[in-house]
């Protein structure tokens, strides 16, 4: 997942799909010993799959990804063959213009909780934050008052490196990108593609594209 840059894996079974396990179900996994990240996947992952038909529209999508309350959808054809992944990220940065320009600036999407941590705490301790309060991402503080970024890619990061859990901010990315609240939601997106990021911040609340 990490080489690939994916948010999710299929796990298969005799040829056939029996599971998806996500960055978010990396939460799961306690990581107090590196002998946690040896645990069959089977045991955390989801199932059954969620499947979507390849013919659907962004539109239909996007509402069943909110109606639904799931991220990522097992893309199907008529005969029920697996053509691939979509995810509630692939559905907003591949919405049309006007999708955009309808809607307003950033502070107008706000509402996501926003949870500060402190340098020095162990990833360990976050990670359990981060699954208690439905957290994919949270801004870790540094001494100086600087911020970073941690979310739910760079736990599965930790757990593909086998080596035990560090504090937030070896873990965390830094600095942590953010655009005034008043940007517009399609300069926002903008600035998704061109990080190749999926969350920003704003008057130190995040705003995300859903993933």
């Amino acid at each position: 997942m990490v080489d690939a840059q994916c948010s999710s894996i299929l796990v298969e079974d005799q040829g056939k799909i029996v599971g998806i396990w996500t960055e978010r179900d990396a939460l799961a996994l306690d990581l107090s010993t590196p002998e946690s990240g040896q645990s069959p996947i089977s045991r955390l992952m989801s199932s059954p799959v969620m499947t979507i038909h390849i013919d659907t529209s962004i539109g239909e999508a996007a509402l069943r990804f909110r109606r639904e309350n799931v991220r990522h959808f097992l893309v199907i054809d008529e005969s029920g063959e697996h053509k691939g992944i979509v995810s509630q990220s692939d559905v907003v940065l591949n919405q049309g213009i006007q999708y955009y320009i309808s809607l307003r600036d950033v502070k107008s999407v706000f509402g996501r909780k926003l949870l500060i941590l402190p340098y020095t705490m162990p990833a360990s301790s976050v990670i359990l934050e981060m699954q208690r309060g439905n957290f994919d991402a949270i801004v870790i503080e540094t001494p100086d008052g600087g911020h970073g970024i941690l979310t739910e890619r760079d736990v599965v990061k930790l757990i593909g490196s086998g080596q035990p859990a560090v504090t937030a901010g070896e873990l965390a990315t830094f600095p942590l990108i953010s655009i005034p609240a008043s940007t517009s939601l399609y300069q926002a997106r903008k600035r998704f593609v061109e990080h190749i990021i999926r969350h920003l911040a704003s008057a130190m609340t995040t705003a995300t594209c859903w993933a």
